[in-house]
């Protein structure tokens, strides 16, 4: 473990850990699922379109691609592109808003196609249930069929996801913030396993649990605000 590290007393070294892993992640969840959720909606109401095969087909690579695999790439073309000149992003490390470029992409990768497929399979759901149907058959206008009656309900399994998402960026990308020399949770945890410091070690488990627990809280109290049977089952 590094000096400044080591220095430093072990509740300083894991909050400053976890506010790292949590802006980062927070920027790449941000991302994936302002880009994921509508290609998602655009894929399943495009469904059997070229539309479809256009957004799924990349969606898919971005998916089944390992960060592991993503990261060399991602270096190697910024190499490319310092050895011709042209502007690049630091290779590693963590500062200015370009430390942050290359690593919020290979985090909001696998998430934009897990969530624009996860989106696209439960839009194409809720279009074959029998209210879309109703809804269209009183004359609804498609934009409020498509927001109030199909997004809604297809935004519950969404929301099943993004708790234990979160809770994995709190406690840190182990793979990314290693590789990109990130002061993150994940970062301090490979560290920490290093160099055998159990006192850090417990307490990232201890962060690591506290963060699944609070977020599976806070998806149930979203699914009581988007569907009103769970408040009436409760």
């Amino acid at each position: 473990m590094s000096y400044r590290y080591a220095q430093r007393p072990v509740a300083d070294l894991i909050s400053g850990g976890v506010r790292v892993s949590l802006s980062l992640g927070g920027v790449a969840l941000a991302l994936s699922l302002l880009l994921g959720i509508p290609i998602g909606m655009y894929a399943a109401f495009h469904h059997n379109d070229w539309g479809e095969r256009l957004t799924m087909v990349p969606m898919l690579a971005l998916f089944a691609i390992p960060s592991f695999v993503l990261i060399p790439i991602l270096q190697w073309t910024n190499y490319q592109l310092y050895l011709r000149g042209s502007p690049s992003l630091p290779a590693a490390g963590w500062g200015s808003f370009q430390y942050w470029v290359m690593p919020v992409l290979v985090l909001a990768a696998g998430n934009l196609g897990y969530f624009s497929r996860l989106t696209r399979a439960n839009v194409l759901d809720v279009l074959g249930q029998d209210y879309v149907r109703t809804a269209r058959g009183k004359g609804l206008p498609e934009t409020m069929v498509r927001t109030t009656h199909v997004l809604r309900n297809a935004m519950l399994p969404i929301v099943t996801v993004i708790g234990p998402a979160i809770a994995f960026l709190v406690t840190g990308a182990f793979v990314v913030e290693s590789l990109f020399s990130i002061p993150g949770v994940g970062f301090l945890s490979v560290q920490a396993v290093e160099q055998r410091d159990y006192p850090v070690i417990q307490g990232t488990v201890v962060v690591l649990s506290l963060a699944v627990v609070l977020m599976n809280l806070m998806t149930d109290l979203v699914y009581s605000l988007l569907d009103p049977r769970v408040r009436l089952d409760a």
